[in-house]
This record gives structure tokens, C-alpha cells and sequence, in this order.
């Protein structure tokens, strides 16, 4: 979600420690990124495996999953 850059880096506060674990900071660690579809007629469904476009989809190719979905009032779409 980016909020690293809101947490102090000259003050102390709850959550620092955790904050610096090595698996919070490796490079190949899973993050949660927002995602919507390109077709507004199409829905995402949890579960769904992320494939890129033209990939035969597989173990190799996945890229992720989608772990929820909900209607954005704002962009008017699920």
C-alpha cells in the first residue's frame, strides 16, 4: 500500500522493530497491489490467478492472485 514512507525515521514508535523484519523488507516478498479490469463489462473473481496476456497460463506464468474483490463507487466498477 506505500505507506512505508509515513513511518518515522528519526523518532521511535510502535511497530519499528516489526517493521525492519527481513521478510517485511526482502525484495521477492508477496505485496497487496489494487487491480481492476481493463474491460468494464468483466469482473474479477477471487481466486482468479493473475496470467500476463498471451501466456499460457501455469505455475510458471502466475503472477499472483486476487484475494478479494468489491464495487469502487468511485471508479463505478467492481
Amino acid at each position: 500500500l506505500s505507506l512505508g514512507k509515513m513511518m518515522s525515521t528519526k523518532k521511535d514508535f510502535i511497530g519499528r522493530v516489526m517493521a525492519g523484519r527481513e521478510a517485511l523488507v526482502a525484495p521477492d516478498r508477496q505485496v497487496v497491489v489494487g487491480i481492476k479490469p481493463t474491460d468494464r463489462a468483466r469482473r474479477l473473481r477471487s481466486g482468479a490467478h493473475i496470467i500476463p496476456k498471451g501466456e499460457t497460463p501455469g505455475p510458471d506464468n502466475d503472477q499472483g492472485y486476487v484475494t478479494s474483490v468489491c464495487f469502487s463507487p468511485t471508479l463505478d466498477q467492481w
